[in-house]
């Protein structure tokens, strides 16, 4: 979060009681082009799946990258 911040990306999260699927729709009300959901397995993987909010299209990036994926679709 804080890196996507230092890197202008507007962020925002949802975590503990909320379901996945009221994550989801509280990301759709906000407006979000993309979602990042990060599960323990996907943590323990080292990615988190990429979820473009308008297509439904969900794709694994790797932590390290996912700066620069998410500038290079925002840019």
């Amino acid at each position: 979060m804080t890196e996507l911040r230092k890197n202008g990306v507007a962020a925002d999260f949802s975590f503990g009681d909320k379901g996945i699927k009221a994550a989801m729709k509280a990301a759709n009300r906000s407006g979000a082009r993309y979602a990042l959901v990060l599960g323990e397995r996907d943590l323990a993987e080292g990615v988190v799946q990429l979820k473009d909010m308008g297509s439904g299209e969900q794709t694994a990036v790797g932590i390290n990258e996912i700066v620069a994926e998410l500038e290079s679709r925002l840019g």
